[in-house]
Formats: structure tokens, C-alpha cells, sequence
């Protein structure tokens, strides 16, 4: 998953690709959002391709994310307070 932002066209957009094991593709998605932080559009993308992969019962993922500062708040547990991360969590649990 991934997000980027355009100054020009004031947007921003989050993407990314599910593979199998053997890097097959499996689908992939795009979306354009309001344009946010960048820090936000990372975790849009993220949200948005865990939203898609529970969807189609994809359970067991491997992500791969650029943003350092969103790694880091995953792996410390510092969004557990977020609107939307709580919000997912208790829809991936129902």
C-alpha cells in the first residue's frame, strides 16, 4: 500500500497490490482522497488495503510500507487511540 500527494491537482491518492505467495497478482486499487498529511494519506492507504483484503478473505498478509514514522507508530502500538484504527478493529472482529 502506498499514498501520494499532487500540490497541483490538491488530491492526494492511495494505492497497492495483493500478490499470492508465488507473486502472482491477485488485484490491486486506487482511490483519490482529500488531500491530507502525508503521515494520513499513509495511513488512508494502509486502512483502505486492510479494508479490501478482509473483504476478500485475504487473512494472511504481508505488508510492505515506506512511511517510517507509520511503521514505527504501528510496531510501538500509538495508533490504538486513532478513530479509524479503532473503528477497523472492530470491524475486522465482527
Amino acid at each position: 500500500m502506498d499514498g501520494a500527494m499532487s500540490y497541483i491537482r490538491n488530491c492526494a491518492s492511495v494505492g497497492g497490490v495483493f500478490r499470492d505467495a508465488d507473486v502472482r497478482w491477485l488485484c490491486g486499487f486506487s482511490i483519490t482522497i482529500d488531500r491530507e498529511t502525508i503521515f494520513r494519506v499513509e495511513v488512508c492507504a494502509m486502512l483502505e488495503g486492510l479494508r479490501i483484503a478482509w473483504g476478500k478473505r485475504f487473512r494472511q498478509l504481508e505488508l510492505e510500507c515506506d512511511n517510517a514514522l507509520l511503521v514505527e507508530t504501528l510496531l510501538a502500538g500509538g495508533v490504538g487511540n486513532s478513530l479509524k484504527m479503532r473503528l477497523l478493529i472492530k470491524w475486522l472482529s465482527t
